[in-house]
């Protein structure tokens, strides 16, 4: 930082602390922390794996792993946008439809709580 913008740094806290702000504790808050998309679809498919009657649905997590999480598992949840859905879908979309549309709709699933929340 050159002495000029530590200058112009130091007039911004000034001019925030004569407006009633207190620069101390904004920086003290907590920040909020984004999960990645894996860790999102892990905690959601705990939520929801104790209400399936049966085994089969063990393939929802398995779906994932398989074909999202190596493209878009580390990815913070608010950045996974259209263009990473289409990233991991447009591979398997005409060889396995079926698959491609239930990935579709998890990946929903997960994305719905998670930027709601």
């Amino acid at each position: 930082m050159s002495l000029a913008e530590a200058r112009d740094a130091a007039a911004a806290l000034r001019r925030q602390v004569r407006e009633g702000g207190d620069p101390v504790a904004e920086r003290r808050k907590p920040r909020k922390v984004v999960p990645s998309f894996e860790t999102a679809a892990r905690g959601c498919y705990d939520a929801m794996k104790d209400g399936w009657k049966n085994q089969r649905h063990a393939s929802w997590i398995s779906s994932l792993e398989n074909h999202v999480f190596p493209l878009i598992g580390t990815k913070p949840v608010n950045e996974v946008d259209s263009a990473c859905v289409v990233e991991v879908l447009a591979p398997i979309w005409l060889d396995i439809s079926d698959t491609a549309r239930r990935i579709l709709q998890r990946i929903g699933a997960v994305l719905d709580p998670a930027i709601d929340g």
